[in-house]
């Protein structure tokens, strides 16, 4: 599936520490690693010569991360192009074919403000093809034990589905030579007016129209559960598990989970979800928002998937 990986770079430390994260996907699904980096164009009346030596100096810097030591063995490309960052990034996917963006979540130019910044939304509102952030631990940060899971978040709608062949991708490449465990979490708000003061006869309804909506969320659930155990994905056979959650914020439940994927309390190897789903989701995932909220608000990485009609679901 993921076979032209694309990590867009900007001569900072930051940018480059998705490197050793992507050569090991790259490694395991025998793909072809992109490296890409934008240069400054500058005004028409510029030189000629003064543009051509930034773009030598694009190059010379690419071709210097190509002989890193983590690279050694894979099938590496360097390419550049002129103009804004964001732009560029979309361009470059395009241009070079690739099929999965890696990016860091912090760097310097045009990514700088990655995490919180007008080019995060721009690339998650826009790219065509799975993006995959990663963060580089703060210094002096702990590090926690990961546990051989990703955690795919799901409203119950196809489109929230097409999170899972590109999870169930990149799970494989990050476990290998294990099979992993795909972990489907579903968030489900509770009716607005359980909340209100109501008598004991009112309220009956309304318990009863919550036990609806979970029993068919939970239906919902194992239905996918046993599916995707009997028949696979992207002819992978890992583990599944679901779980259930019943909240009104559901950015920080699904970090919540993520961060505490397994019995022990490890943190899942990354979050993914569909940028388009329908009910609660929904009107946190339009235009990306509930991407970037979780992107605020947890360390771990996270595989955006820009969901569409046309995109496979199983």
């Amino acid at each position: 599936m993921f076979k032209r990986i694309l990590v867009p770079l900007d001569g900072s430390a930051l940018a480059e520490s998705v490197l050793s994260v992507t050569a090991q996907v790259t490694s395991a699904l025998q793909g072809i690693l992109i490296l890409f980096r934008a240069y400054d164009v500058p005004p028409s009346d510029v030189p000629l010569p003064v543009i051509e030596a930034q773009a030598e100096q694009a190059q010379t810097y690419l071709a210097g991360v190509a002989r890193r030591p983590e690279l050694a063995g894979l099938q590496v490309e360097t390419q550049i192009l002129g103009g804004a960052a964001a732009l560029n990034v979309l361009d470059a996917v395009q241009e070079y074919r690739a099929d999965l963006l890696v990016m860091s979540s912090h760097g310097r130019s045009g990514f700088t403000r990655w995490a919180l910044g007008s080019v995060a939304e721009y690339v998650i509102r826009h790219a065509s093809i799975p993006v995959l952030v990663l963060h580089r631990p703060r210094e002096g940060e702990p590090l926690r034990k990961t546990a051989q899971v990703a955690l795919v978040a799901l409203d119950g709608s196809r489109l929230a589905e097409t999170a899972l062949a590109p999870a169930m991708e990149v799970l494989f490449a990050l476990s290998s030579p294990q099979e992993g465990t795909l972990h489907l979490a579903r968030v489900v708000a509770p009716p607005v007016e359980i909340h209100a003061p109501e008598s004991s006869e009112q309220r009956t309804p309304l318990l009863e129209r919550e036990d609806a909506i979970l029993r068919e969320a939970e239906d919902y659930l194992l239905g996918l559960t046993e599916r995707l155990q009997a028949e696979g994905l992207e002819g992978h056979h890992p583990t599944v598990t679901w779980s259930l959650h019943i909240s009104e914020d559901i950015r920080a439940t699904l970090v919540r989970a993520g961060e505490q994927a397994d019995q022990e309390g490890h943190e899942a190897l990354f979050l993914a979800l569909a940028t388009h789903g329908r009910s609660a989701l929904e009107r946190l995932a339009a235009g990306g928002s509930i991407a970037v909220g979780v992107l605020e608000h947890t360390s771990l990485p996270l595989l955006i998937v820009h969901a569409r009609e046309d995109r496979d679901s199983v």
